[in-house]
């Protein structure tokens, strides 16, 4: 049956049952056919076409977003409160959550399940933590279940699919799609993990992620200045994290490397690592550590690829460069490392001790 519509346009005197709509009096008695407006026949087939370009929008969007949709977006996307219901109601839509929908016969992937979660935290919900630094690419995290979601306090909602975080702030700045999923930068995930993780797991989440490209001192520094205020949990260790290494830090892919660091701050022994010394005029090297504040250099050699004739004259001679700058330099093996680490601490205090010295020597 064709649907009816009131449209303001005139008819003058003409008018009939079917062009006329019925006018009555104050006290709500028909009194005739008023014939000022006109009642027309809705166009079902333009209805229809109205109402498949909606849907077709929403499947088109939903296939970059891992084939789900969040309620708070369809309005983004021009339906109204009635093509809503229609596209919940059609067979080719199912309710994944409360404030997600999926569209049937979408793959069931574990990033659609991220996807859910996000989105069913609502419009200002990005994931975060362990579950951002898995989605960044970091394969010794996971996604499982609860995923972590982190919104801005000021949205409350009721999540049961996820573990919700509730955050001062949000900058736009600091948050990022990543593969149709609201995730925050890894700067924020870097400061999330110092917050809820041991130290030394963050530590090798993060190095990881500065390792891929994916942050560097510079954007933490730059992180840290305009979001990380005083109190704000992970901000000591983070600027611990940072301070060791400096804003043009390299981060080694040796895992010799990075256990012996792990080994010297143990101790109580902060090095910054794989530093440039030297001018452009007279470059001294890349050494592995070096000591903030007095000329202490350590290197970390593995006696299977550093036991060469050419490599330990290699290594000779730049050492020989820097004893000549005043460095004091010891070297260590990786069987030192993993096999006599007191041995690794003695050495290392032992030289920065005698650095002291010939700091002291010189000024004086």
């Amino acid at each position: 049956m064709l649907g009816l519509i009131r449209v303001g346009v005139p008819l003058g005197r003409s008018g009939g049952a079917f062009g006329a709509i019925p006018s009555a009096d104050p006290g709500g008695r028909l009194t005739g056919w008023s014939t000022d407006r006109v009642v027309r026949p809705m166009d079902p087939t333009l209805e229809w076409t109205q109402h498949c370009a909606v849907f077709e929008a929403v499947t088109k969007f939903v296939e970059n977003q891992h084939g789900v949709v969040g309620r708070h977006q369809l309005a983004d996307l021009g339906l109204t409160k009635s093509s809503v219901y229609r596209l919940t109601k059609s067979p080719q839509w199912e309710a994944a959550t409360p404030r997600v929908l999926r569209r049937r016969g979408t793959s069931r992937t574990k990033g659609q399940g991220v996807a859910i979660a996000v989105l069913d935290a609502g419009p200002q919900a990005f994931l975060s933590h362990e579950s951002a630094a898995a989605w960044w690419g970091h394969r010794g995290s996971n996604l499982d279940h609860p995923v972590h979601v982190s919104i801005s306090k000021s949205w409350i909602v009721d999540n049961p699919i996820a573990r919700v975080h509730r955050i001062r702030s949000l900058p736009p700045l600091w948050r990022d799609e990543l593969m149709g999923v609201p995730t925050l930068r890894p700067e924020y995930v870097a400061l999330h993990l110092f917050a809820t993780s041991h130290y030394e797991r963050a530590e090798r989440i993060v190095e990881t992620m500065w390792s891929g490209g994916l942050l560097d001192g510079r954007s933490l520094i730059r992180f840290l200045a305009t979001l990380a205020k005083r109190g704000r949990n992970g901000v000591v260790a983070l600027r611990r994290y940072l301070d060791v290494r400096g804003p043009d830090y390299i981060p080694s892919d040796s895992g010799l490397e990075s256990r012996t660091r792990q080994l010297l701050e143990g101790a109580g022994i902060l090095l910054r690592q794989q530093v440039n010394l030297g001018s452009e005029s007279s470059w001294l090297g890349r050494v592995d550590f070096c000591h903030p504040t007095v000329p202490f250099v350590l290197e970390v050699q593995s006696e299977f690829h550093h036991g060469s004739l050419v490599d330990s004259r290699a290594d000779a001679r730049r050492i020989g460069r820097l004893s000549d700058a005043g460095f004091v330099v010891v070297e260590i093996t990786d069987i030192d490392v993993w096999t006599r680490p007191s041995k690794v601490v003695s050495l290392v205090r032992a030289g920065i001790a005698e650095a002291h010295r010939h700091t002291q020597r010189s000024v004086l």
